[in-house]
């Protein structure tokens, strides 16, 4: 997930929030290694200031926060491919600095952690302590499409997505250039 990527998409629901004839609905396909974290956090805020319902469908892989976007769809239409692989994880950054700038640096580290932790309780409905032992440990956590539902990532397994004729409109890709974080 990059600038370049998180302004594309934003601008996507932009455009269809104020089109003269707004969808009933917009379909995220999600392929996605994940990418900055404040990126992410830009798309899920503009998902979350919509009217225009999001459905998001996992495809290949989705990553980090990749799965961010993904789990912040509409509930009930958060839809995963069954040969899909997810994959949670610490987030990572570094920095140096002065003294002052990292026990800033501290202080907004405990932020970030706890938007992770407050987004995967509200979407997947796990105690923050399940949270932190099963998604947040030491190690990369991957899982299959029945895991994703098991976890409350995901809402149904699918085989295909049904397209209607004008759909060309209403679906945006992330297939997202990531960097690795």
């Amino acid at each position: 997930m990059t600038e370049e990527s998180a302004e594309y998409v934003i601008r996507f629901i932009l455009d269809k929030n104020l089109s003269a004839n707004p969808p009933d609905h917009i379909k995220f396909i999600i392929n996605s290694e994940g990418g900055a974290l404040d990126e992410g956090f830009a798309i899920m805020d503009m998902m979350d200031s919509t009217p225009i319902p999001i459905h998001t469908y996992a495809l290949g892989k989705c990553f980090s926060a990749g799965l961010f976007i993904f789990m912040n769809g509409e509930p009930g239409h958060r839809y995963v491919f069954n040969r899909t692989t997810m994959m949670t994880h610490q987030w990572s950054g570094t920095m140096d600095g002065k003294e002052h700038e990292l026990k800033a640096w501290e202080k907004a580290s405990k932020v970030t952690t706890k938007i992770i932790t407050d987004l995967y309780e509200a979407k997947t409905g796990m105690s923050r302590r399940l949270i932190t032992k099963k998604l947040l440990g030491p190690t990369d956590v991957y899982m299959d499409a029945n895991e994703a539902i098991k976890y409350g990532f995901a809402d149904e397994i699918v085989g295909s997505i049904e397209f209607q004729r004008n759909d060309e409109e209403e679906i945006v890709d992330i297939l997202l250039e990531t960097t690795s974080e």
